[in-house]
């Protein structure tokens, strides 16, 4: 009940929440599910989770927490590694066994990636492994996601990475630091791959597809990654 009603109560600015509210809620709640993660194979959770709906409500305080700019307290938190732990937190349940917490942390990454991409604010603790730690994340088995709305987020993160790291030159991947590295790894086939699954699955539900289908998402992605196909 308390992670209930904790959910509504974090997702407003910085100024019209609480003083304080990073150290007395924020970053007790991620330490509470870091200390779960390990159990993230089991049917029970160390306290004071009890069931995987109050993990779903943990995860979802920090996303509703993460949807405004918290650029400030990103920054005052570095020894605490409070971005860091976000996305790490984000990463683990973004693969657990049931649908509602890959739901929840996809939500969450989402959420701090739109935020740490925009042209007011950035990732503090090295950019570059947090991107790549995300990248790898939201693309690894992509294809063999069974829940739309997972599979759907986790493409959004990567275009949303990809897109704040394309150089101003257009119609050209030289430059593009996400990109080159999807390519790099091999990853390029898996977007592929599920955009075809993806369109196939548009056709046979009939009707036009919608501009913010899977299906586009992935043919966007690919033509950051793939310039001159």
């Amino acid at each position: 009940a308390a992670f209930f009603l904790l959910r509504l109560m974090v997702p407003f600015k910085s100024s019209d929440l609480p003083e304080g509210i990073v150290g007395i809620v924020i970053l007790p709640l991620l330490s509470m599910l870091q200390k779960a993660a390990p159990n993230i194979g089991e049917e029970s959770f160390p306290a004071p989770f009890k069931n995987v709906s109050s993990v779903v409500f943990g995860l979802i305080t920090l996303s509703n927490w993460c949807s405004e700019d918290r650029l400030a307290e990103f920054q005052a938190n570095l020894e605490g590694r409070l971005e860091e732990g976000l996305v790490d937190m984000s990463m683990t349940f973004m693969h657990y066994d049931k649908p509602e917490v890959r739901q929840i942390a996809t939500a969450l990454c989402h959420n701090l990636t739109l935020r740490r991409t925009s042209s007011s604010s950035g990732w503090i603790n090295d950019p570059a492994a947090l991107a790549t730690q995300i990248l790898c994340g939201a693309l690894d088995d992509v294809s063999d996601e069974q829940d739309d709305l997972v599979r759907k987020r986790r493409l959004s993160v990567v275009l949303t990475i990809v897109r704040s790291s394309q150089p101003s030159s257009p119609g050209t991947s030289d430059g593009n630091t996400a990109a080159q590295m999807i390519l790099d790894l091999g990853f390029d086939a898996v977007v592929e791959q599920t955009g075809r699954a993806a369109a196939a699955q548009s056709r046979t539900g009939g009707g036009g597809e919608d501009p913010s289908s899977e299906a586009t998402i992935c043919r966007e992605l690919l033509s950051y990654l793939r310039p001159t196909v």
